[in-house]
């Protein structure tokens, strides 16, 4: 019993492993989710137009995901080159 639990976690890994290589090479016309959104068990969304949006909820997005986006042209470089400094450790 225990060896076919273990057959089949590995044939789970192996498979996944084989999609995410085909997925990496060949770009999909459908993907996993959509086909799940297609019988009703995929996620539940309520699309919003941007206008609709309260400006809070845009402002929160931008933060989210990079503060100060508003400022540079798309990389943030003194953040770049803040995380390539090596850390100093704290002296006790």
């Amino acid at each position: 019993m225990l060896k076919k639990i273990y057959r089949f976690f590995i044939y789970l890994f192996i498979s996944s492993l084989i999609y995410v290589i085909i997925i990496k090479l060949v770009e999909p016309p459908i993907t996993i989710t959509q086909i799940t959104n297609a019988f009703g068990l995929g996620l539940k969304r309520d699309y919003v137009s941007w206008n609709d949006m309260s400006y809070n909820i845009k402002l929160a997005a931008l933060a989210s995901e990079d503060q100060s986006f508003t400022d540079h042209s798309g990389f943030d470089c003194d953040a770049i080159e803040k995380s390539l400094r090596p850390k100093k450790k704290n002296k006790k």
